[in-house]
């Protein structure tokens, strides 16, 4: 049986690597990760990131590797896909070794490309794209072969995976296998030395996945988040606060730093400072705020199937112990109680005010259902949430009579569904209360629901911080 070699060309931040590892996960093909990548980089002089370790652990002979390309496969094998980056291609580079290769190339929009390119190079230039070499190299095949190469769209590919790499296979002439359709998460053994620092979101993905353009590196309500830091931050007097538009760009080089850009829970303290010696005197901070962003990949935290809530014995201050829109984090209450629920083999704690209505969870707020009608407790023992703000937009915007009251406990009792709300939880059912079942003891109609309608409004609503790869793009 013949071997197909292929020569995919392609440029950066354009799922070169995860069609690379689609087809490394047929069953007959061996694949080679940008066998030039090296030797460009030293010819060029060019300041990519890790590029003096690419240089040492690659060969940077360009004939040697053009050798490599053509070398005998292992037994089995008949199919070598080479991953070609097109402006590797130098011009001082001989073409003779482009003869006995199949080649297809790998388009993505140019403007996509460059804006990606940016999260990675601090200069980028149309070149970098490998458009002008893929269209010169393209045109070069087509003049000596008599017929045009295979063509596929990035685009096209994510929206139809099964069917442009069947497509594809066709153009090459090679059978399709549905194993392409799907990889196992990780780095690879053929993996450039490089994937380190371009590989972060391929390494994470299994299969060809679009991420909606308003999905990419989007904070949900953020403007909402920092008025309530910086209304916080009034109340305590703080002498200087940052600004919105410096606390996100913070919040942007902290996630472009790590490579962080969905499923990210993040926590922003500010502090008032470096003191310059110990003591509550606010006066003693004198060098200005310290903020602290701390972001982590978090799902949300709460279980679909229902929550287990306890009632705790700690109470929430009213605004005449300490005001409770002052969001701080003196969070003792909320730590007692949590030890309460955990004693009990809850989930969390109910909260009461003062006066014994229900204030909230020891980390969320309640809603209950009652006869079609929403309510949710007054925020008169609680911070006011965001994602409590948001359930109650929800339910005006959609025709769901609701309301705001204060409410006991045997309301919460004898509910038909009750559900609570936080920024780490989204929207949770509670199917229990102080051993007692809520409704029929399931995640309730109108709680699934809001919570629908909750994922859909996240999904296409937020601040843009910083730009989404796509799963496999590269640079």
């Amino acid at each position: 049986m013949g071997v197909t070699r292929i020569a995919m060309w392609s440029g950066p931040r354009n799922l070169s690597t995860a069609l690379m590892r689609s087809f490394g996960n047929r069953s007959d093909t061996v694949v080679v990760d940008e066998p030039f990548y090296a030797h460009y980089l030293l010819a060029t002089g060019l300041a990519h990131p890790g590029r003096d370790e690419v240089i040492a652990h690659h060969d940077v002979d360009w004939r040697r590797v053009a050798d490599t390309l053509h070398a005998p496969l292992p037994a089995g094998v008949t199919v070598h896909y080479q991953k070609h980056m097109a402006h590797h291609l130098l011009p001082t580079m001989g073409g003779a070794w482009l003869d006995g290769l199949t080649h297809a190339f790998l388009l993505r929009n140019p403007e996509d490309m460059l804006r990606s390119l940016g999260n990675k190079l601090e200069e980028v230039r149309i070149e970098d794209t490998g458009l002008p070499q893929q269209l010169e190299i393209f045109e070069k095949i087509t003049r000596e072969s008599g017929h045009a190469p295979a063509v596929i769209d990035a685009d096209d590919l994510l929206n139809d995976p099964q069917g442009m790499l069947q497509a594809l296979c066709a153009a090459i002439g090679i059978p399709f296998e549905p194993a392409m359709l799907q990889w196992p998460a990780g780095r690879r053994a053929t993996d450039g030395i490089w994937a380190k620092h371009w590989y972060d979101a391929v390494e994470r993905s299994t299969r060809f996945v679009r991420w909606p353009k308003n999905d990419q590196g989007r904070i949900f309500k953020l403007s909402e988040h920092l008025d309530r830091l910086r209304n916080s931050a009034m109340a305590l007097a703080y002498a200087t606060i940052p600004s919105h538009q410096a606390i996100t760009e913070e919040i942007r080089r902290t996630l472009k730093a790590n490579g962080m850009y969905d499923d990210v829970h993040i926590r922003l303290t500010l502090t008032r400072g470096i003191k310059i010696t110990s003591g509550m005197d606010p006066r003693l901070n004198q060098f200005g705020p310290t903020l602290i962003v701390l972001a982590e990949h978090k799902a949300p935290v709460y279980s679909t199937a229902g929550l287990s809530l306890i009632t705790s014995s700690v109470r929430r201050f009213p605004p005449d112990c300490l005001d409770p829109k002052i969001h701080h984090n003196n969070l003792l209450q909320s730590i007692l109680a949590k030890i309460e629920a955990n004693a009990s083999g809850a989930d969390d704690a109910v909260m009461l005010d003062l006066r014994g209505f229900v204030a909230e969870t020891n980390a969320t707020h309640l809603f209950l259902v009652d006869d079609g009608i929403v309510r949710t407790p007054r925020t008169t023992a609680c911070p006011e949430g965001i994602t409590r703000a948001t359930v109650l937009e929800l339910c005006a915007a959609h025709g769901i009579t609701h309301e705001v009251a204060d409410l006991s406990l045997a309301e919460f009792y004898r509910a038909d569904e009750v559900f609570c709300t936080g920024t780490m939880g989204e929207l949770a059912a509670v199917t229990k209360i102080d051993g007692r079942q809520i409704g029929n003891g399931s995640v309730g109609s109108l709680t699934s629901r809001l919570s629908a309608l909750f994922r859909e409004r996240t999904r296409h609503e937020g601040t843009v911080v910083c730009d989404h790869p796509e799963p496999g793009a590269r640079g």
